[in-house]
Formats: structure tokens, sequence, C-alpha cells
């Protein structure tokens, strides 16, 4: 009898301990943290465009006067590569061609997803 109260002691503090070591390593700090991509509006992090003009040109340098490499039509997404100061111009990559667009043709988004749904907009 004597061993059977011991045995359920035991019992009783093993599992005490582990109920006890679950509850106090779900509290410490993981190292696996959960990622989420930034919002426009915290991070202006604006990294591709929706062409919404009809063509647009893509230009070597900021300026309407300076060369014209290509253009590009309604409804093509580029990479955003930077913008001037002023968000005048764009700057875009449109493989091969890298180079500059005016802001007042293009729209901005934080993701390629989030141009494609707004692509479908375009014409409805």
């Amino acid at each position: 009898m004597v061993a059977k109260r011991s045995l359920s002691a035991v019992v009783a503090v093993v599992a005490g301990v582990i109920v006890l070591t679950l509850v106090l390593g779900g509290c410490r700090k993981d190292d696996a943290q959960l990622s989420l991509p930034e919002t426009p509006v915290l991070s202006g992090n604006n990294r591709f465009v929706l062409v919404v003009d009809t063509y647009a040109r893509i230009h070597g340098t900021p300026s309407r006067d300076s060369l014209i490499k290509t253009q590009t039509r309604r409804g093509d997404i580029l990479t955003v590569k930077s913008r001037t100061p002023d968000e005048i111009w764009v700057e875009v990559r449109q493989l091969p061609v890298e180079g500059w667009i005016l802001r007042e043709s293009v729209r901005l988004f934080p993701s390629r997803e989030q141009a494609l749904n707004a692509r479908h907009l375009l014409d409805k």
C-alpha cells in the first residue's frame, strides 16, 4: 500500500513537472517570428506600378527632354527602382529596359498582386 502511494506521488510530481514545463516553455520568447509584408501606409514602400495611360514613355533620365528608351501600355506592371525627391518621376524596370516614367502615368502598389488586381478593374 505504501508503494502504491509512493508511485502515485511520483506520477503526480512527474505530471506536475511536465505541465509546468509546457506552460513556462510556451511563455518564452521564440526565435521564430511571423513575417508580414509591409503596408504602404507604414513603410511608403510601393514596389510596383500599373500603367494607367494608354501609352507611357520610359525616358533615359527624369526629364521630358531626355531620350525615350521605349513605350509601355495601359495595364503593364513595372518594378519600381526609385523615385525623384519631388515624386514627379518613377524609375522603373521593364526588362530589358530600365528608365524613368512620369508619376502621373502610373499608380503605385506595394505588391505585384495588388497591381494585378487593380489591372482587372481598369476597364470596368
